[in-house]
Order: structure tokens, then sequence, then C-alpha cells
């Protein structure tokens, strides 16, 4: 993605009035136009974030955003010890100095934490290292399986009693943190909140869920402008369309009620399904589940005859803004783009 092509979209974010505004990875800061981008995003009247490791925060970039409603989201595996096992000597530094030019900045900034076999022993710890960072919250996220992962990898990922372990420990952890601070869990869900409320799995608006009305909670624009629904990882068929191309206003509004919206209804039931009927599991993990389900071939999927409807899209557009409804867009930079842009 080039500078001139985020910039418009930035513009076209701004103008819709979209929720928040999200730059993520790989790793933004090694995006050759992430320097013009970073002005780009402080001049925003809506919440930005950008998710980094932190290792590459620079004096002039903690500048640039000074003063402004983006955020970071600072990668952390555990304590010191633990962090620097995982990423190599050094690393758990990088993490203090990039919270140090937040803080001095007064940047707001939260904690991503990725749990594994490894570090799930110290999420006690990795919370206490967080709140001593400086950071609003720290999210644990269990590792997942979202394609190609090494074996060493896949060794890493938690069985589920680890995963009950994992939620317990958060449960008590919430009680225990400092006034301010919030611990939560990402990327996975409760199998009983999803057959209590359907709508949840998917991260969605309940009465506005994206199987009946607007839009999904979420967009992702990859750096070729092409828009997925809800999921990065979800089959390049549910793309929504390209933003370059089209634009963002155009894509939103062409996708309600459109094929686009049918097959996407069709693949949430599908997972619905296959979630309440075909798993006893506790809990369940959305990104995979819509990875797997999204890859079998089209003709294994049931599909739904969607009829197009009159609608004044810039009328919803401005609705749903009034009421918070606009999704998030995220901008991520895919690992090797860096030097190309």
């Amino acid at each position: 993605m080039g500078a001139r092509d985020f910039h418009a979209l930035v513009d076209q974010v701004g103008a819709l009035g979209l929720r928040a505004v999200q730059l993520t990875g790989g790793e933004p800061f090694t995006w050759r136009h992430h320097d013009r981008a970073l002005p780009a995003l402080a001049e925003l009247d809506i919440p930005a974030a950008i998710s980094t490791n932190g290792a590459l925060l620079y004096p002039a970039a903690a500048r640039a955003l000074a003063g402004s409603k983006v955020s970071l989201c600072l990668s952390l595996d555990g304590p010191s010890r633990t962090h620097d096992r995982q990423r190599g000597v050094g690393a758990f530094a990088s993490t203090e100095a990039a919270a140090a030019l937040c803080r001095s900045h007064a940047i707001r900034f939260d904690i991503s934490s990725v749990v594994t076999r490894t570090s799930l022993p110290a999420v006690a710890a990795t919370t206490g290292a967080a709140a001593a960072l400086g950071a609003s919250a720290v999210y644990f996220s269990p590792l997942q399986q979202l394609g190609g992962r090494s074996d060493k990898l896949r060794a890493e990922r938690l069985t589920d009693d680890e995963c009950v372990e994992l939620l317990a420990a958060l449960t008590v952890l919430r009680d225990q943190v400092p006034g301010g601070f919030r611990v939560y869990s990402q990327n996975v869900g409760m199998r009983p909140t999803a057959v209590k409320s359907p709508c949840s799995v998917f991260a969605c608006w309940g009465e506005f869920c994206p199987s009946t009305k607007l839009w999904p909670s979420r967009l992702y624009v990859l750096p070729d402008g092409t828009v997925l629904p809800q999921s990065l990882h979800i089959h390049p068929r549910y793309a929504l369309g390209n933003a370059f191309r089209d634009g963002l206003a155009d894509v939103m509004g062409r996708y309600w009620g459109s094929r686009r919206h049918g097959d996407f209804k069709a693949l949430c039931r599908h997972v619905y399904q296959d979630l309440i009927y075909g798993s006893e599991r506790p809990f369940f993990f959305w990104d995979e589940l819509v990875r797997q389900a999204s890859a079998r071939p089209a003709g294994e999927l049931p599909r739904y005859t969607t009829v197009s409807h009159p609608h004044d899209h810039s009328e919803a557009i401005a609705q749903a803004r009034q009421a918070g409804r606009l999704p998030v867009v995220s901008f991520p930079i895919r690992p090797g783009q860096g030097a190309a842009g």
C-alpha cells in the first residue's frame, strides 16, 4: 500500500465518520511509508490504534502522535525473562523503552499478550508487568491455528484444560489489579454465551447483525485494497470489493442486500450451527472457525438467496453513525511488505 492510497483511505474513513481505525501487521513500523501515515492518523477526529512490538518506535514517531487520538498496542509475551526467551535477548528492554516514549508523550497504550503453553504460568506476572509499564489494559489471546504454523508453534497451543485455566485466572486477576487498569480475554468466546446470544459469536451488533442489517463491525482493507468482512483470515471469495477502485462508501453501500451479504450470512449461520451442534467445547475461537469454514469448497457451504432492497445508503450510514454502529477499519501491513510499501 502506497502513501497516497493510505491517505485517500484515511480521508474516506474520516469523511464517513467510521468508529475507529487500526494499523496492524506484520509490523507497521517496517512499512516504508509509516512516517507519512502517522500524521494522517493523528489528524483524524476518531480513535486510531497501532499494533506494534514497540522495538522500532522512535522519538519523532512519538512526537507525531502526541496529543492525538492515536493509541498504541504493544506486544508482550510475559515478564522480562519470558518475553526475552520468546523474542530474543533485549526484547523486553525495547518494550520498556517504547512504553517510556508513550508515557513521556502522553500516548495511551495497551498491552497485547498471546498466551502459549510456555507463557501460561506467567499470566499473573505479565499482568503485573503491563501495569508497571503504565499500560491502560492488557489483552490476553490464546495462540490460534491460523494457517502456516510450525510444529513448534502448534506444540505451544493451549490444551482445552489449559484454556479453561487461563480464563479462570483472568477472572481472578480482574479483581486484583489496581483501579483504572483492565484485564481482558480476546479472540476467545464462551459457548454458553454463544448459545444464549448467537450474535455475540460474531462480534457484531445484535439487532444490527450483519446477516440482516448494515455491515460487519470490522472491515479489513488489505494492502492491495481488498476489503474483507469481520475477519482478516476469511477466504478471499468473501471480499466485499476493493477500496482503491470503488471507495469505501461504495463498497459499504453495495454490500447490504448483495450476493456478498448473502454469502457472509450463510457462512455465519454455518459456523454457528457447527459451534452449537457439532462441538461440546466450553469455548471457541472465532477466527479459527471462520477461516476453516470459509476455506471449504464453495459447493459445500449453503447459499442464501438475498433480494437487493432499495436503500438510501447515505441515510443508513448517518443513522448508524448516530447509533455508534459503524465499523472499525483495520489496515494490516503484511510481513515482507515493509520494503515494498
